[in-house]
């Protein structure tokens, strides 16, 4: 049980989902047998395996969204103001957005 608990966490992080989706997903597939599946404890699985700090709290967007919006923003299909309008953010905020996911975008004020 630990090895399969080690593999769906490890896989989990390479594909950038949550170690449960991808159990599920499996168990859908006939990957893994849904018996299985149901007798991995929820437990070992949250945070893919990851101790989180206490208080810690994940980024309010994915990666993949961020690098979007910030693809948008750049090719000019959205302004600024509106991006954080529809994010529910301030400008500031956005900036901090794609800080925290490394992406370089410069943000006009």
């Amino acid at each position: 049980m630990e090895e399969l608990i080690g593999r769906l966490n490890g896989v989990a992080d390479e594909l950038h989902v949550t170690s449960s989706a991808l159990r599920w997903r499996l168990a859908a597939l006939r990957k893994l047998n849904k018996k299985t599946a149901s007798v991995v404890p929820e437990s070992a699985l949250r945070n893919n395996g990851h101790e989180r700090e206490p208080g810690a709290q994940p980024p309010l967007f994915s990666r993949p969204f961020a690098e979007l919006l910030a693809a948008a923003l750049e090719r000019g299909y959205l302004s600024v103001r509106r991006a954080a309008s529809l994010c529910g953010l301030a400008i500031e905020e956005l900036q901090e957005l794609f800080a925290t996911h490394g992406i370089e975008h410069v943000i006009e004020l």
